[in-house]
């Protein structure tokens, strides 16, 4: 039950946006692709930018009043990926040498689950650690 997922999670920012999204997004399936594809869309942009200033830094030598704010997002976008990873390698039980090419197979083979039955329990299925996330 989604309900009692939200109401068991500590934080009241993060229940709060759950609460909020499960109002707005998880209605029907449709709201939910479309989120998730708008989602995939907006951070595949953001990244880009990211990458045009990191041009703009290294071979123009520009500085650009919006770096202080894409410096922390691209902080954080590492840290939550480092972190990902940290708690797959971790916990990763297996007789062969683990690369980093599994943990983005299996992220991606859950991706690929998510679009083939989207429903909440395989959305609410999908790993996410944030303890190093502060």
């Amino acid at each position: 039950d989604i309900e009692q997922y939200i109401d068991n999670i500590d934080s009241i920012m993060l229940r709060y946006k759950l609460k909020s999204m499960k109002s707005r997004i998880f209605t029907t399936k449709e709201k939910t692709k479309e989120y998730i594809k708008s989602h995939e869309k907006n951070l595949k942009w953001h990244i880009a930018r990211i990458y045009r200033v990191r041009n703009e830094l290294i071979h123009e030598a520009a500085l650009t009043q919006e770096i202080e704010g894409i410096t922390s997002n691209l902080r954080y976008y590492l840290v939550f990926v480092i972190n990902q990873m940290i708690v797959y390698f971790a916990n990763a039980n297996s007789e062969r040498e683990i690369s980093i090419d599994d943990f983005y197979n299996e992220y991606y083979m859950i991706k690929t689950k998510i679009s083939k039955d989207l429903n909440v329990k395989n959305l609410l299925a999908v790993p996410l650690e944030q303890d190093l996330l502060r």
